[in-house]
This record gives C-alpha cells, structure tokens and sequence, in this order.
C-alpha cells in the first residue's frame, strides 16, 4: 500500500476499506485478501484503533487455512496479529504468534524485530555475530535416497557464541536441532549496544554429499 509507505495511515485506511473483504469468507484460498487483512490491521495499529485491530486479527485468524498453501500470508498476518497484542502490552501471546510466523518465514525482519523489542535484553558486553550454521534436513527431497545438509547464516546480538547459537535455534525448526551446528562465525562489532536477538535470518543452501 503506497499511501502506508508514505505513513499517511488515515488515507491507507480509506483505501483498504474500499476492499471487499467479506470475499474471504467465501473463498479463503484468496492469498491477496489474506495479505488485505493484514495490512488493514497494520495500519489500525498505526492510528492507534488497538481494539479494532485485535476483532479482525481475531475474525480473520478464526478461518481454517491450509499452512502449505499460504506460509508467506500466514507468516504476515501472525506478524501483525502480534504487534496489536504487543501495543495492548499482551506480551506472551504476542511472541506465541511471532514465533508461529518464524516457523513460516524466519527471514521477516519485523518478525525478529518485534521479538527483541519485547524481550528487550541488553548486555554492556553484546557483540554483533555473523554466523553460519550448518545442518541436516530430516528426510530426503523427491527423488533424493540421502537427507540433505544445509547451511544457512545469520545476524545476531549475543553476549558470546553460545548465546548467539541458542538465540538461533529459536529460529530453527525442532527436527533439526540435533544436527545443527556452527560451521562459521564472526564478530562484528564489540559492544553493541543494541537488543540482544536476532537481526537477520537467510535461507537455506543445501547440498548433498
């Protein structure tokens, strides 16, 4: 939406109401409607219509979706679901539903803002980590008779190595865990006085042996 871009949220809000959004009652395979609602209750936040956007968020979440078909939709909304929890200081159901997207798209940057944001852990001895983790995805690809490995990178804020692997492996699914590990790490800056967290999260490289 341009004119949320453009923080003209009062404007944006006129504009998304024109959507007709009881069409996803109707057919809830609509990805664009998904993401519709999910700007709509952004914006709400925005202008501060906290209840208003904690209703849709619940009356939207309420449809029965199928996950594989809509992650990226799905990851958005949880996202923005949460931020309305956030504001109305509802911290704990608000990282539920964050830590719900991550499980869709560990790679939204407002995602793992949000979750720094309510953590809200600093350290005066943080360092800014860029790390590469490698792993094992737990069953082969189509056609594939070897599972996979994989190595995917992130940025995080930690007071030590082992923080910052503990930090990603929130992000990381649970059937991998136990393969996880670091092939690759770099500090930064010291002192960083910043969050502790993750600030960005890349996708996977796989390959096979």
């Amino acid at each position: 939406m341009a004119y949320s871009r453009e923080k003209k949220y009062a404007d944006a809000e006129t504009q998304i109401n024109s959507i007709d959004f009881n069409e996803l009652e109707n057919n809830a395979s609509h990805k664009l409607l998904i993401l519709s609602y999910a700007e709509k209750i952004c914006i709400q936040n925005k202008l501060g219509k906290l209840i208003e956007a904690l209703e849709l968020g619940k009356k939207v979440l309420s449809v029965e979706y199928d996950v594989d078909d809509f992650r990226d939709e799905l990851a958005i909304l949880y996202t923005s679901h949460a931020e309305t929890l956030y504001q109305l200081k509802q911290n704990k159901e608000a990282l539920e539903y964050l830590f719900n997207s991550i499980e869709l798209d560990k790679k939204n940057k407002r995602t793992a803002f949000l979750i720094r944001e309510i953590e809200n852990r600093f350290s005066k001895s943080a360092k800014y980590y860029r790390i590469m983790i490698e792993g094992v995805w737990p069953e082969p690809f189509e056609g594939e008779t070897t599972k996979p490995g994989f190595y995917t990178s992130y940025d995080v804020v930690a007071e030590n190595i082992d923080q910052a692997f503990e930090l990603i492996k929130r992000f990381e699914p649970d059937y991998v865990h136990d393969t996880l590990k670091i092939e690759e790490s770099e500090i930064l800056e010291e002192n960083y006085n910043e969050p502790i967290g993750i600030y960005s999260a890349n996708s996977y490289s796989f390959f096979t042996e």
